[in-house]
């Protein structure tokens, strides 16, 4: 029988997963080519799309609960 210790946690939308910050995640930086080449009219975009996307992630409430081994050790997540 395997012991199991949990955690709940009530976060806001703004604390990331790990699966869930790869999205915002960018291993290519093409950003700052884009904000180059359009002399920065990218921006006019960009910045209302990420103040708009932060201000509805603030507003919404998950239940995070995470699992520990016996050795108190990470085993699992779920974020609801």
């Amino acid at each position: 029988m395997k012991v199991m210790l949990c955690d709940e946690y009530k976060i806001s939308g703004l604390v990331l997963t790990p699966d869930e910050a790869a999205a915002y995640d960018n291993n290519f930086s093409i950003y700052p080519v884009a904000f180059m080449l359009t002399a920065g009219a990218t921006e006019a975009i960009m910045l209302p799309a990420t103040a708009g996307d932060l201000a509805l992630r603030s507003l919404r409430r998950y239940r995070l609960r995470l699992w520990y081994d016996g050795s108190q050790k990470l085993a699992s997540y779920d974020k609801r």
